[in-house]
């Protein structure tokens, strides 16, 4: 009976009282070189800037029983590379010049495109190929299981997504500006000298500017002399008090004596009361007198009553100034500490 060939691999299987003798070499073969080159096996394929089919033989080498296809030469477009329509696993590499793309398909199925410098695992399922793990040399996609970077990134940098793919990032922004209470800028930072001798201030606005001219250590120094000078004005414009009317109990009771001829008679308020209505009577005589006219005596009444009319009293204007001034020194040493303002380097 004659040797046949196996589905996937084209291993030669020796027919039953066939080789002897022989079959050694041919178990040899099936073994140590065609299942080897399933499993191992590299094949280099120089493209011609064509399509191009693979190499699939029976119980010998061949490029489509090789484990990883790498495919060189120079391409001026996408081409077409054609893999046998049986089940098998391949890492296609598309090493080629000109940076096209390699579609790796069967004759007549769909494939997977592999764009240029990129290592993909692919799958034939006897009718398409389809992906397995995308892209081998580059980033393994989030999608795919992986982080989306081929490399460990910067040192001291994590691990954040933008979204759409992990990226090596670091922990504090490039550029970022802080403080640091320490004589040195930490590793991976880079001091800045453009501001020395400076208080801070908090503003509500847009941060990052500066102002002022005298410098910290000046504004509070230990002793400082203060002087002080200037002037304080006090005026009263022109005026007239309220108008009042004085009333009946306004007025103290009170006694008025009048002259009249050439005695003194007492006048007297007959009522005796403060302010108010009041009634004075004046008797005079004469003392002394001789002669024909013998004696008289004269007398007046007069009776008055407290006027209830307003009246106001007019107000200068008034001024006056009044200077000072001083000097002495005071002591605004306020305690501080010493930062330094530093850069996040790339």
């Amino acid at each position: 009976m004659a040797s046949t060939y196996s589905d996937r691999l084209r291993l030669e299987l020796i027919g039953s009282g066939e080789q002897s003798g022989t079959w050694g070499t041919t178990t040899n073969v099936n073994i140590g070189t065609l299942i080897e080159e399933a499993i191992a096996g590299h094949a280099t394929v120089s493209m011609s800037d064509a399509n191009y089919t693979l190499t699939a033989n029976s119980g010998v080498s061949d490029e489509a029983r090789q484990m990883i296809i790498k495919l060189t030469g120079t391409l001026s477009a996408s081409r077409n590379v054609i893999c046998p329509t049986k089940e098998k696993l391949y890492v296609v590499d598309n090493a080629t010049s000109g940076s096209q793309s390699i579609v790796f398909k069967t004759s007549s199925g769909s494939g997977v495109t592999i764009a240029n410098g990129d290592k993909v695992l692919v799958f034939c399922d006897g009718t398409n190929v389809v992906a397995g793990l995308t892209n081998l040399g580059a980033a393994l996609a989030p999608e795919g299981g992986g982080t989306g970077l081929t490399a460990a990134g910067t040192s001291g940098n994590v691990l954040r997504s933008n979204g759409s793919a992990w990226v090596s990032s670091p922990i504090i922004p490039t550029g970022s500006v802080m403080l640091f209470y320490q004589s040195a800028a930490p590793t991976g930072w880079t001091k800045s000298t453009s501001h020395n001798d400076k208080a801070l201030r908090v503003v509500s606005g847009s941060g990052g500017g500066s102002g002022g001219s005298v410098a910290f250590t000046t504004a509070f120094a230990t002793s400082r002399a203060v002087t002080v000078s200037g002037s304080v004005s006090t005026s009263v414009s022109t005026g007239t008090t309220g108008g009042t009317a004085l009333t009946i109990e306004n007025i103290p009771g009170h006694t008025h004596y009048v002259y009249t001829h050439a005695g003194v008679q007492a006048s007297e308020n007959t009522d005796g009361a403060g302010g108010g209505d009041s009634t004075t009577r004046v008797n005079s005589k004469t003392t002394g007198a001789t002669g024909g006219s013998g004696s008289s005596t004269s007398g007046s009444e007069s009776t008055s009553k407290a006027s209830s009319t307003a009246h106001t009293h007019s107000i200068p204007a008034l001024s006056a100034t009044s200077s000072f001034s001083g000097s002495g020194t005071t002591n605004v040493g306020v305690n501080y500490i010493d930062v330094i303002i530093c850069s996040k380097d790339a």
